[in-house]
């Protein structure tokens, strides 16, 4: 789970661990966080919880695992003043994977995360911001709010019935 710092990855990765866990206001992960998570309406999930700093991305690469079938990217759809930085981020990620591995299974599932806020871009504008339609894998982008774990299950249903 990559994507800027600040856009919601730990709250998406605990809701996930658990989702009647109450929200906790959270600094920026140092690190990262890995766990499995078992049960996640039903599925079985090894997580990595990247953090987003520029400090961090150097060393993600250590971090990707072989065998990994999928990607998810959380965007903060109401920082439209850090949304190029978002689509650089999630292209020179899936380079450097395509590089690296070779992946041509690899699936992304774009979490369009803080869909509560007045200013959020909609599905349609993350779409087009990332420029996922120019992509060569299999994606699909959900407008979620992790936070109240809305939108998660849909997502989550998707992204398991094409790994």
């Amino acid at each position: 789970m990559i994507g800027l710092d600040s856009s919601g990855k730990t709250t998406t990765f605990y809701k996930m661990k658990d989702e009647s866990s109450e929200v906790v206001t959270n600094i920026p992960t140092i690190g990262f966080n890995v766990e499995t998570i078992k049960d996640f309406y039903g599925y079985e999930i090894n997580s990595w919880d990247i953090g987003g700093s520029d400090k961090i991305k150097v060393l993600r690469d250590a971090y990707y695992e072989r065998n990994m079938k999928g990607i998810i990217f959380v965007i903060d759809s109401g920082d439209r003043q850090r949304d190029k930085e978002a689509e650089r981020e999630l292209h020179f990620t899936l380079g450097r994977l395509r590089e690296k591995y070779e992946f041509n299974n690899l699936k992304l599932l774009v979490l369009a995360n803080k869909q509560d806020l007045v200013e959020a871009m909609t599905v349609d504008e993350v779409i087009e911001l990332l420029s996922l339609n120019d992509l060569e894998i299999d994606w699909n982008c959900f407008p979620c709010c992790a936070v109240k774990g809305e939108g998660l299950l849909e997502a989550f249903e998707w992204f398991y019935s094409v790994l």
